[in-house]
């Protein structure tokens, strides 16, 4: 095709082109508006940009992060992403090769999730396209523009896996779809096998929801072959043909996969031992999959060769099936609304460990209804219109219906079924157009359909984005004392200070600081955790001096007042499991325990609506003592602090605390460690 051709075509197309114009500078617009805030998004981005920053500068990455749990000699990294290459790629090409500047970097880590995400919208066009229509491949590339659960991990700042992940499922499925639709095995069928599962394996290569792919693949091989062979229309040769072409992108994603170091069949196990309550080996893994491609292709090679009537009534079960298995799965989540963390262990106190359906409402606001309405439409559509896209359509049943269940259960994944949002969506635009002109509904009522529809995409998309984007702000654009912090740890201490600090500021510090930090949110050291919360709930000076000094070896401490609400958190790292109840956790909660701004009011103090004379606010106890300021129910000793600006408010058990002690000065602590730092909520200790 030469230039003249490829200019006809465009004009040709020109409508097409500027609509998807159109939707690519939505989807952009809607996540990069967020690039006016100075910081990123999340913590797991600052782990990222750094990594990816090391490989920018070096060229490589070393054995062991330098900076990250310096006490048990660094940490591995994480899993090899795609996302550093290429985004440091991307970096190099435009900065032209000149020498590395964080402050440019800084910025082309806030931009790239937006153009990723930009790019994923636009690309599952092409895969509506293939499995639809145009009409709904439109619908799928405007949702995910504007669907906020997928918004908000691609939006500006976001800088994690996620934000590039799924770009390679999705064009491993276009290839994918492209290959079986065709009842051939010629060369472009093979080839485009072959390309879907270097894409998937690709995504192995970039994110762990790589996991995603092989099942999906198999609970479509599964149900379509049988599908295939109760057509009338497709004979024997036509399910060998499609099995062959599965086999080539599912084993050609394993072998991918595993280079990768992606054990997704011993994932698979765990997950399925958790979630049944017995063990399952990977052999067992192994074989069960083995095991159901070969019944599938021989049952479905069976079928092709039998009468009408049987495949008619085969695929009447079919339909039947599917749709018990939908709503089976509507009433297991109805009856358990919480299967798969053990509440009693840590781990669980990471909130998005947490379940996901209280989130539904503001994930997806009114756009959950497509989800529901494609479950409903898939089988029967598959059924009724029998047509090519109807059978790839089974592709979207499982990519729905699995990451539905995965985000009723974890709130970490209401992303993923985020995404699912416009794949449902096309998939109701596709097959209500095709149901009205099967019963041939007169023009002005699909007219009338078409504009509903237009606008309740609108509304419920865009409407949704608007409100749901703007709440989000960077947790360091909303707590500028940690900003100053941070920025006092760059320019005052040395460039080998290693810091004592609790886990959700790990990735910050280290990105921001450069600094070594005795922990962060990848939460690789246990042990790392454990002696941060047993410095702070500990009621012995000495033990605390010797948990930071010569247990973890740091220079520097690292407080906040927002841990002296989270003192039963910390607790339970002492008892090794959650656990309210348990006396050294219930203590800390006997009493209230209260962080109080203050401010200048006429000739008065006000602290929270209670107001002190000057006389009054500088006679409150400004050291740690023993001695309650006053008794809550009569009976609870209260400690009351004056703290710069603020009111500090602790029970009895908090007030004993190694933390309370050392944020306060106590007599036992002076010798031990210098207030170098504080600037309202935050303090930064010397250890002497």
């Amino acid at each position: 095709m030469d230039f003249n051709e490829i200019k006809q075509k465009a004009w040709d197309n020109r409508k097409m082109i500027l609509l998807l114009l159109v939707i690519f500078i939505l989807a952009f617009s809607i996540r990069g508006h967020l690039i006016r805030y100075d910081y990123i998004f999340e913590f797991d981005s600052y782990y990222h940009a750094r990594t990816t920053m090391t490989l920018i500068e070096t060229g490589g990455l070393p054995d062991m992060d330098p900076l990250a749990y310096y006490q048990n000699g660094g940490e591995p990294y994480s899993r090899f992403s795609l996302l550093w290459p290429i985004s440091g790629g991307i970096y190099q090409l435009f900065n032209f090769w000149h020498p590395f500047d964080k402050d440019i970097w800084f910025m082309f880590v806030k931009f790239l999730p937006a153009l990723y995400g930009a790019i994923i919208s636009l690309s599952l066009y092409w895969l509506g396209k293939e499995i639809y229509n145009k009409k709904a491949g439109v619908a799928m590339a405007f949702i995910a523009a504007v669907t906020p659960a997928f918004v908000y991990r691609t939006m500006a700042g976001f800088f994690e896996e996620d934000a590039l992940g799924f770009l390679w499922m999705v064009l491993g499925f276009i290839f994918f779809v492209r290959a079986v639709k065709s009842k051939q095995l010629g060369q472009t069928e093979i080839i485009n096998s072959v390309l879907g599962g270097v894409m998937f394996g690709l995504m192995a290569w970039t994110w762990g929801m790589y996991l995603l792919i092989p099942v999906v693949l198999l609970g479509y091989f599964v149900v379509a072959v049988l599908f295939l062979g109760s057509d009338k229309d497709n004979k024997q040769k036509d399910i060998q043909n499609f099995t062959i072409k599965f086999i080539i992108s599912f084993i050609l994603f394993a072998i991918i996969a595993a280079t990768a170091n992606a054990p997704w069949i011993n994932n698979a196990s765990g997950f399925a031992s958790q979630v049944i309550g017995s063990q399952i080996s990977e052999i067992m893994v192994v074989m069960g999959i083995v095991g159901s491609i070969a019944i599938a292709a021989a049952l479905g090679y069976l079928i092709s060769g039998t009468s009408k009537d049987t495949k008619k009534i085969v695929s009447t079960l079919l339909v039947i099936v599917l749709y018990i298995g939908f709503f089976a799965m509507l009433l297991f989540m109805a009856t358990q609304p919480d299967i798969l963390a053990d509440r009693t262990q840590i781990t669980s106190l990471v909130g998005e460990e947490s379940t996901g359906f209280g989130a539904f409402g503001t994930k997806y606001n009114s756009l959950i209804i497509f989800p529901l309405l494609a479950m409903l439409l898939i089988p029967i559509g598959s059924f009724l219109l029998k047509k090519k896209n109807a059978f790839s359509s089974l592709i979207l049943f499982f990519w729905i219906l699995i990451p539905w269940f995965m985000a009723f259960y974890k709130l970490k994944f209401t992303y993923i079924f985020g995404f699912s949002m416009a794949l449902a969506a096309a998939t109701v635009v596709y097959y209500t157009f095709a149901l009205l002109k099967k019963y041939n509904v007169e023009k002005g009522t699909e007219t009338k359909i078409v504009i509903g529809a237009i606008f309740f995409l609108l509304v419920l998309g865009v409407g949704a984005a608007a409100i749901f984007v703007p709440d989000y702000q960077p947790f360091n654009d909303q707590n500028p004392q940690w900003t100053d912090a941070i920025f006092w740890i760059k320019d005052n201490t040395p460039e080998d200070a290693k810091l004592f600090n609790w886990w959700d500021q790990g990735h910050i510090l280290a990105f921001l600081t450069e600094r070594g930090v005795s922990t962060d949110n990848r939460n690789a050291s246990y042990s790392a955790n454990k002696a941060m919360a047993e410095f702070i709930t500990t009621e012995d000076a000495n033990y605390g001096y010797d948990v930071a000094k010569n247990q973890v070896g740091a220079d520097y401490i690292v407080l906040d007042q927002g841990m002296f609400y989270r003192e039963y958190s910390f607790a339970f790292y002492n008892i090794d499991e959650v656990n309210y109840s348990h006396p050294e956790v219930a203590k800390y909660r006997e009493g209230p325990v209260n962080i109080i701004g203050c401010g200048q009011s006429g000739e008065n103090i006000d602290c929270g609506g209670n107001a002190f004379t000057l006389e009054q606010f500088d006679a409150l106890n400004s050291t740690w003592t023993y001695m309650p300021t006053q008794f809550y129910n009569g009976d609870q000793p209260m400690y009351i602090y004056r703290d710069g600006a603020s009111l500090v408010v602790l029970n009895h058990a908090t007030n004993n605390s190694n933390l309370a002690k050392v944020w306060m000065h106590s007599e036992d602590t002076t010798d031990f460690y210098e207030e170098v730092y504080h600037n309202g909520s935050v303090k930064i200790f010397e250890i002497k």
